[in-house]
């Protein structure tokens, strides 16, 4: 009785924020990245075991020894579904360029003998910061060896990396030891998609309906967490770069849909893969979070050329298997509501729903595992 009427309280003052304007704004649609109300006008056709969540004592959802919590980036964190896309001479460079950077040296030389083939999109993927203050048009690459020029001094380019860490080991600050790992990602989850906002001139800027803007884009991953503003692939890759943060394999994939160009976060839980998408889950909605290649089509998004990596054009076709439907409860309308909080001591999802006057009540718990 006690923790109904704490939820009340919660949910009453959430209300009242959202009367007097505190809510998350929805003026921020594009073509690239369309609302949910956009691509859904009924429940998605799905099939009958779409609508159930998998049975827990078939897939070991949560790994048995989660990574502790620590306060400190590991930018040596590469998701292996990655691995076979990267040459050594990949690795070799992307592991002194790290350092080198950190430096803010502008040179790095590498011994692998093979050829740099990912290397700009592992960067992007798992060192974001350095595309910060790195003018790209500066990069070349000899046989064994890469270059760079910066735009910022040796000071101003300190201070990035220090705010750049900052604002991504808060995120990191939010979780516990005792959070199970589909915990720890809803918690980043909630946290991202609340913070980043949608930025309109940049997605005006490539999708060609102002093409002579000239004021600053916000379009690489480390601008969804330093600068908390980007599109769909900033927001997908940003999430991305978290969840490795906290031993969670996580990449992007990126598609043509029928509605415009479109990236989003792909994750590995419990040896299972989901996507999610925290641009169409914006404001701290949580209908995109862990669901499958189905549900993807079955939202009115058609998958076409899907890619995978975080830009790149390696095709995702025969390579993953993103159907499991533990979560689908969730993105299916199961459980549902008009806001959710994380009810970490249960490990679950609450959902509540405005019931009249003023009050909003339970609608429904969603067991994490």
């Amino acid at each position: 009785m006690i923790k109904r009427i704490w939820f009340l309280i919660i949910a009453i003052l959430i209300c009242a924020g959202a009367i007097f304007g505190c809510a998350p704004s929805h003026s921020d649609k594009t073509p690239e990245t369309p609302e949910p109300t956009q691509v859904l006008t009924t429940i998605p056709t799905l099939s009958p075991t779409e609508f159930h969540s998998a049975d827990p004592t078939q897939c070991p959802f949560d790994e048995p020894s989660p990574k502790p919590i620590t306060q400190e980036l590991d930018y040596f964190a590469i998701p292996d579904a990655i691995r076979d896309k990267l040459t050594a001479a990949d690795i070799d460079a992307y592991e002194k360029i790290i350092p080198a950077y950190l430096g803010y040296e502008t040179s790095i030389e590498f011994s692998a003998d093979d050829e740099i083939v990912s290397l700009e999109y592992l960067i992007e993927l798992c060192f974001p910061i350095f595309y910060s203050d790195v003018d790209e048009t500066s990069i070349e690459y000899g046989s064994n060896t890469v270059s760079w020029k910066y735009t910022t001094t040796e000071k101003e380019h300190a201070e990035l990396i220090s705010q750049f860490e900052s604002k991504a080991l808060d995120y990191i600050a939010l979780l516990t030891n005792d959070d199970s790992m589909a915990m720890r990602c809803l918690v980043i989850y909630n946290a991202f998609t609340s913070r980043v906002k949608y930025d309109t001139p940049t997605s005006d800027y490539y999708d060609g309906t102002d093409p002579d803007y000239d004021g600053e884009l916000y379009d690489h991953c480390f601008d969804s967490i330093l600068n908390e503003k980007g599109v769909c692939w900033c927001y997908g890759r940003g999430y991305a770069f978290l969840l490795n943060q906290i031993g969670v394999e996580a990449l992007t994939v990126s598609a043509d849909g029928g509605v415009g160009h479109h990236e989003w976060t792909l994750f590995k839980l419990g040896g299972k893969w989901y996507y999610a998408d925290p641009t169409w889950d914006k404001s701290e909605s949580l209908t995109f979070f862990g669901f499958t290649s189905n549900a993807r089509t079955s939202y009115g998004y058609y998958v076409v050329n899907t890619r995978y990596f975080a830009g790149a054009d390696y095709p995702i076709e025969g390579v993953f298997d993103i159907s499991d439907t533990r979560f689908s409860d969730i993105y299916t309308g199961v459980c549902f509501g008009d806001f959710y909080e994380l009810d970490r001591e249960n490990n679950q999802v609450v959902f509540y729903d405005y019931s009249g006057g003023g009050i909003y009540e339970v609608s429904a718990e969603f067991d994490l595992g």
